[in-house]
């Protein structure tokens, strides 16, 4: 028995199953549909921990949304269409952080005063100046008095004595302003231009950034983008959205997940199918043992098109609906009825007779 394969997507509405729908289960079958719904929006909220506002939807007070990262809590009952940045709906949710101390990191004062015995603000450029300016005054006139006056040696020592002190404790108010960065704390940081590193404590330089980049472009042009179009012969690399690259010996290992073909389209701008039309494409799986299927985009929507909507005259010509089959290992054959592809009321969500619409193939490796 296997399990529903579900995605971390958000679905607005939930498919209401009607009376006239067919019974069928399996990955794409209707009764399994409300499910991959509710199991993909779970999955969504679970990913996202706090969802993502939504202006077609009514928050109650103290309902909490995620904008950016940043959490907003609604401060009125029935916030609907009201944007974070409305103050009379919305309330920014600001992350306490702890006060730096000196048995911790954190957020720190910063003090300008040089006779403060604080010991959880930061010095300032200005203190350390200020105390660097008296230390060498108060040496100057030292030194000065000690040349000119012998009865001022005791005072000068002093003045001297006091001088260093002062210095001392600048240095270490400087020392304690300039902290190292991390993940948690502001502050300085180190510049890394490796693409292999993994310090968490420095930060990258751009050509780090675009060494990465072109590297990364690179393997998007040679993977075609994740999206298969047009006739082409497999032999080289495949990519499919969100996997591992698939090559001709390990495509093996893939069976029972299928690759969706646009032929001479893309995915953003699909190819049309009309009728009393006879097509050949490229099998990508180059093997006889698959299921392969059109879907056709009608109503806002795609759907399968299934093997019972096929009618035939007395001369065993296609009339209405669209065929498909392998019909070597290496190729597929589509035909498409003389005079339409459907008849409504044969497909849910096709009214009328349909001669043509933007499609797409779905193959499915089912064994070697």
């Amino acid at each position: 028995m296997a399990n529903l394969k579900l995605e971390e997507k958000w679905i607005d509405g939930i498919y209401q199953l009607e009376v006239t729908d067919p019974v069928m289960g399996g990955e794409d079958g209707i009764d399994n549909l409300q499910a991959k719904q509710l199991g993909g929006n779970i999955f969504y909220l679970r990913k996202m921990g706090i969802a993502e506002w939504d202006a077609n939807f009514t928050y109650s007070k103290f309902s909490l949304v995620n904008v950016d990262g940043v959490l907003y809590a609604s401060i009125i009952d029935g916030n609907k269409n009201k944007k974070v940045s409305d103050t009379t709906a919305w309330k920014k949710v600001i992350v306490d952080v702890a006060d730096a101390s000196t048995t911790q990191k954190g957020v720190v004062k910063l003090n300008s005063a040089i006779n403060s015995t604080s010991i959880v603000d930061a010095a300032t450029p200005s203190a350390v100046k200020t105390a660097y300016d008296l230390a060498n005054t108060a040496n100057t006139t030292a030194n000065t008095a000690k040349t000119n006056a012998a009865t001022a040696q005791t005072k000068a020592d002093s003045a001297y004595t006091l001088a260093s002190t002062v210095n001392t404790t600048a240095n270490t108010a400087k020392s304690t302003a300039e902290t190292d960065a991390s993940t948690t704390v502001k502050g300085r940081v180190q510049l890394n231009s490796a693409v292999n590193s993994t310090v968490e404590n420095q930060a990258a330089t751009p050509k780090a950034v675009k060494t990465a980049y072109d590297l990364a472009n690179t393997a998007l042009s040679r993977s075609g983008g994740g999206v298969v179009t047009g006739n082409t012969n497999y032999t080289g690399k495949l990519q499919q959205a969100g996997s591992d690259v698939i090559t001709t010996e390990t495509i093996k290992n893939y069976i029972g997940q299928s690759i969706v073909l646009y032929p001479s389209g893309s995915e953003s701008s699909p190819p049309t199918l009309t009728v009393n039309q006879s097509i050949k494409i490229d099998n990508p799986f180059n093997t006889m043992n698959i299921i392969c299927y059109v879907e056709i985009f009608n109503n806002n929507v795609w759907g399968r098109v299934h093997d019972t909507f096929y009618n035939f005259d007395s001369k065993v010509t296609l009339i209405s609906g669209i065929f498909i089959t392998p019909i070597s290992n290496n190729q597929l054959s589509i035909t498409t009825g003389a005079s339409e592809l459907f008849t409504g009321g044969l497909v849910r969500w096709v009214t009328g007779s349909l001669t043509s619409a933007k499609y797409r193939v779905r193959v499915i490796k089912i064994g070697d």
